[in-house]
């Protein structure tokens, strides 16, 4: 795991797809790093109205957002690789 204060994001984004190619890159490049998926659709929990109401406005392929982080030290090595990949 990388320590918070030493990470940098090199991808953001709502496609799996994309989050995926992004991690194979860096995994084939050697390059350690986290991610974090957040789900814009709410909470499961029986306390919260969007969980007994539903996320209707919200569209399936803007449900997730994926953001991937490198230590600050491969951060300019991980985003040469992906620049390089016009998909990702």
């Amino acid at each position: 795991m990388i320590p918070f204060w030493r990470k940098a994001e090199v991808y953001t984004g709502y496609s799996i797809q994309r989050f995926n190619e992004a991690r194979d890159v860096l995994e084939a490049a050697k390059i350690k790093h986290d991610y974090r998926i957040v789900n814009h659709e709410g909470s499961q929990s029986a306390s919260t109205s969007r969980s007994r109401t539903g996320s209707g406005h919200i569209k399936s392929e803007y449900a997730n957002l994926y953001t991937i982080y490198v230590h600050e030290k491969d951060f300019e090595e991980a985003r040469r690789l992906l620049e390089g990949r016009r998909s990702i």
